[in-house]
């Protein structure tokens, strides 16, 4: 009977603003969970031979002046936090565990400094209902216009360098906590690579998705 490969799946590391937890907390958090599923649970669950950690890893920042510091800051703390969970689960190998980028990994600054809000004249009719025409363009997979759900209105990218920018500081942190794996360049929309890992003769296809209609 072959052997079983073990995923640990983690999500949303980012931390509250008004309640931080440092990385001690939630490592010994996922050190005690290892112990009991290790030796009390029944069935027994195996230690993780893999590690998935999607977003959100960090909580971002809407600090227009800071964002760049704050959001450097917050991906120096996750490399950290990742370093530690290999050593405690993965015996340093750092190959194993899997990033995939949230909403909050964006930094908001060159998303938004990249784009114009369009005036609702142009995107609602006279009964206050959206153009359907301006609907279609929304949701085109190659459309530069985005929704705002926090002012309920339209915005259309103008900067499109700039607009690439929004995820430099994830690319960053993903090729500084990564090394010696592939490279990710600095944005992939809707791409997948294949991961796989022949000592296990196991395969998982890694697919990074960017929702393109919200900012």
């Amino acid at each position: 009977m072959e052997e079983k490969v073990s995923i640990l799946h983690i999500s949303d590391l980012h931390r509250s603003k008004d309640s931080l937890i440092t990385n001690n907390a939630l490592l010994s958090s996922l050190i005690n969970d290892k112990e009991k599923y290790t030796t009390s649970e029944n069935p027994l669950i195996k230690a993780p031979d893999i590690i998935i950690v999607c977003g959100d890893i960090i909580r971002g920042s809407t600090n227009i002046d800071n964002s760049v510091r704050e959001v450097k800051e917050q991906y120096g703390e996750a490399i950290n936090f990742l370093a530690d969970l290999a050593n405690n689960f993965l015996d340093g190998n750092k190959d194993r565990i899997i990033l995939i980028p949230g909403n909050h990994d964006v930094d908001w600054k060159f998303s938004r400094d990249s784009m114009a809000k369009i005036d609702n004249k142009k995107v609602f009719n006279s009964n206050n209902q959206l153009k359907t025409d301006y609907l279609k363009q929304a949701i085109n997979q190659n459309s530069d216009i985005r929704w705002s759900w926090e002012e309920l209105s339209f915005y259309k990218i103008e900067d499109h360098n700039m607009y690439d920018k929004r995820f430099k500081a994830f690319t960053n942190f993903y090729n500084d906590s990564t090394k010696g794996k592939e490279v990710i360049p600095l944005i992939q929309i809707a791409s997948s690579t294949f991961l796989i890992f022949p000592n296990m003769q196991f395969q998982l296809l890694d697919i990074i998705v960017v929702i393109t209609m919200i900012i």
